[in-house]
């Protein structure tokens, strides 16, 4: 795990230089002695995605830059592709296959009417202001072109018993072209994209000080978060999922878009996760692992995530390491004789999901070491950043040194005092460990749920606003402090029926770091 992220990182900096031209499919790696796979186009329906997609949780927000300028050059073609599709002068219409001018290529028909397309990259400029904070960049570049693509939804939408809908559309890469079978309506992929743009303009529009188009809030209200059937959510109207798929486009509502409420859809959301685990691996490529990696943990599989992640690896990189689109070795999928197509998108999303693995957030909501199995003792990161841009460092042992715990750090831009741990709260999935430091050995013990208590149970990652009690159990001893607020930011630590804090961190505190210690009776 730790290799794949390393050279992941190493190889999606190597293919995205700020200073340099914006990476296709192949990044920079072209082969000299035939045609480059897909004729060495930009794929908008999810592959460039995943080839920047590194840039965010790892803080490379300047590597985006030369993809985005490139596209917004575009811009007058994207709305003369408007015009011809759905007869308005104001819009945007981006190809998922296009050359570097932003020409179509091929004649792929469903992907040329993928509006999801547009809309995705509209998405990532919007995600990159939320990383980086570049509200000129959104001022004066991205709200336009998010506009534009919102635009094109709404004509695209009628009018259907009181809601709206998307009367004909694809769901990516299923059945191919085929005209009685590739499309239908409101496919849930594109349910889940113009959701995610109604929310991000209303974001936008906020950053900016203005009041919110009403389409983007009525689109938001009456357009349906997803189509769903027997089987759960389906691909679209009357289609489920009736056989292993690559493109996992109908649960982009769970990831990468976090449109759909989990919890208030469960019923759906566990028959669709069981129907596609029961479809199974066998047409899925490269660049789709690590993307079910991502599902997974988005429903708490911690080791399917993992274990997703290691068969990426085993069957679908050479003996360099390098990502290949069809699998090298033979077992997994029927896709194989990967060989013939180098790909980066697999190598940056797999980067990707292993940072997924330590800090998973959805819409604001983080949780640390989600994807780390019990078995994983000692794991720590440094610098992942949180959607406010905020750089993160944090170990999930707390090693008992010289009468101190190690402090798990955050660095928080407004200076907030902030306590994690993975100390069982959740359940048995998220364990913790403290070591205790004798005069000649370290002996470590194992905290499960029932050895620490919390009450009221504190969310992992979250700033500590109310009283909370902890209990720590080291064989048959127990400790307990409280954790008390002071309604600035600050936090006091007492030791249980003790007047006097410990100490107290105030809201001034620049590293948002909290650590402390104590002497159990044996010393």
């Amino acid at each position: 795990i730790q290799r794949i992220f390393d050279y992941g990182m190493y190889r999606f900096g190597a293919m995205t230089d700020p200073d340099g031209v914006p990476a296709g499919l192949q990044g920079p790696w072209l082969e000299d002695d035939k045609l480059v796979p897909w004729n060495g186009d930009y794929h908008f329906n999810i592959n460039v995605q995943e080839c920047y997609s590194p840039a965010y949780r790892g803080g490379h927000f300047e590597h985006l830059m030369p993809l985005f300028r490139m596209i917004l050059g575009w811009r007058p073609l994207l709305r003369e592709n408007a015009k011809r599709f759905v007869g308005i002068g104001d819009g945007y219409v981006l190809p998922h296959s296009v050359d570097d001018r932003g020409v179509c290529i091929g004649g792929f028909w469903t992907g040329t009417i993928d509006h999801a397309s547009t809309a995705w990259v509209a998405a990532m400029m919007m995600k990159y202001v939320r990383y980086s904070g570049d509200v000129a960049f959104l001022k004066n570049e991205a709200y336009d072109f998010m506009k534009g693509a919102m635009r094109v939804y709404r004509t695209m939408m009628e009018e259907r018993n009181g809601r709206l809908s998307v009367p004909l559309g694809p769901s990516p890469e299923w059945c191919g072209a085929d005209v009685r079978k590739a499309v239908g309506r409101d496919p849930s992929f594109q349910l889940a994209a113009a959701h995610r743009l109604a929310r991000d303009l209303i974001d936008a529009a906020a950053r900016l000080g203005e009041k919110p188009d009403p389409m983007w809030l009525d689109v938001e209200k009456r357009l349906p978060a997803f189509t769903a059937g027997e089987g759960g959510i389906s691909l679209f109207e009357g289609q489920p999922l009736v056989e292993t798929h690559r493109h996992h486009s109908h649960m982009a509502g769970f990831y990468p878009f976090d449109t759909i409420d989990i919890k208030a859809n469960r019923g759906i959301v566990d028959e669709t996760y069981s129907i596609w685990h029961l479809r199974g691996t066998g047409m899925w490529t490269g660049w789709c692992v690590p993307w079910a990696s991502i599902l997974n943990l988005h429903v708490g599989n911690d080791r399917a995530a993992v274990e997703l992640l290691r068969c990426w690896d085993a069957y679908f990189c050479n003996d360099g390491h390098g990502s290949h689109h069809n699998a090298v070795h033979s077992g997994f999928t029927a896709w194989n004789n990967g060989l013939s197509v180098m790909q980066m998108d697999g190598q940056c999303a797999a980067t990707t999901a292993v940072m997924e693995l330590l800090v998973h957030e959805v819409n604001g909501k983080v949780e640390f070491f989600k994807g780390c199995p019990p078995e994983w003792k000692d794991v720590s990161f440094e610098n992942i950043r949180l959607a406010d841009g905020t750089s993160v460092s944090m170990a999930s042992i707390a090693v008992l040194s010289n009468g101190f715990l190690a402090p798990v750090q955050a660095v928080d831009k407004s200076g907030t005092a902030w306590v994690f741990d993975r100390l069982g709260f959740e359940g048995p999935g998220a364990v913790g460990s403290m070591s205790r430091m004798g005069e000649e050995t370290i002996e470590t013990v194992t905290t499960y749920g029932s050895d620490v208590t919390a009450n009221p149970k504190p969310k992992f990652g979250e700033v500590v606003t109310e009283e909370t009690t902890l209990g720590f159990a080291f064989g048959d001893e127990r400790e307990s402090f409280r954790l008390v607020p002071n309604g600035k930011g600050g936090v006091a630590v007492y030791e249980a029926g003790t007047a006097n804090p410990l100490l107290t961190v105030s809201s001034a505190f620049a590293n948002g770091l909290l650590s402390f210690s104590f002497t159990s009776k044996t010393g």
